[in-house]
């Protein structure tokens, strides 16, 4: 048996219907120590057949297939989401459980064209951005407000992918969540310096992302 139940699955496969395009899943596993990266395997394995929208490639990091892009962290396992232009720049380190397996198909559908819903004058704002800017956001699978943090800032990188994002399982890489002094979540860091700790509206994010990017706000 499976990781998803039936009922998951056919709830799953229904999400999965409105993709409106491809997308491409890429997981980076090890076999050295690494409990997290067989359940993900597995996991991958069941969500992939669910459309034929859908595209999953196993990289075992061990064996010289690939490696994570230079801009990740190299915290495993990781899941890289990748719309069809290839420009967005989204990866998910550690086990997507609890709410945040929901919010990894979110961004499944707004990978695959779904309206970001980012408004006009923003986007504008964000489209002057010219250098990367790394957004790392901090989670745990029970929490119920760390889906809308997550949320908000894929909408931002579906709009300038030079928002580079990385969201954080933070009870599976202790040592990371330490860096960044994680005490309470959803917490998000932008550009290193920058931290916003709850479910914020999306134009605080973006504010943080202008001032971390030297533009006006």
């Amino acid at each position: 048996m499976g990781l998803l139940k039936d009922e998951d699955i056919a709830a799953v496969k229904q999400l999965l219907a409105e993709m409106s395009g491809a997308v491409a899943l890429t997981h980076y596993h090890t076999q050295e120590d690494c409990p997290g990266c067989p359940v993900v395997t597995e996991l991958m394995s069941q969500v992939e057949p669910l459309s034929e929208q859908l595209t999953v490639t196993q990289v075992n990091v061990d064996d010289g297939d690939g490696s994570l892009p230079d801009w990740a962290s190299p915290e495993l396992p990781a899941v890289q989401v990748l719309e069809d232009l290839g420009r967005l720049r989204w990866m998910y380190h550690g086990v997507p459980a609890g709410y945040e397996f929901g919010q990894l198909l979110q961004v499944v559908l707004l990978a695959s064209g779904a309206d970001h819903g980012v408004p006009p004058a923003m986007a504008e704002e964000l489209g002057r951005i010219n250098k990367p800017i790394p957004t790392k956001i901090f989670l745990t699978p029970a929490c119920p407000h760390c889906p809308r943090a997550v949320d908000a800032v894929t909408r931002i990188a579906m709009v300038q992918p030079l928002v580079q994002v990385e969201v954080f399982e933070a009870s599976e890489f202790p040592e990371i969540s330490q860096k960044y002094q994680v005490s309470a979540v959803p917490l998000t860091i932008i550009g290193e310096t920058e931290g916003i700790l709850g479910a914020v509206p999306g134009g605080q994010f973006v504010e943080a992302i202008l001032k971390q990017a030297s533009l006006a706000v």
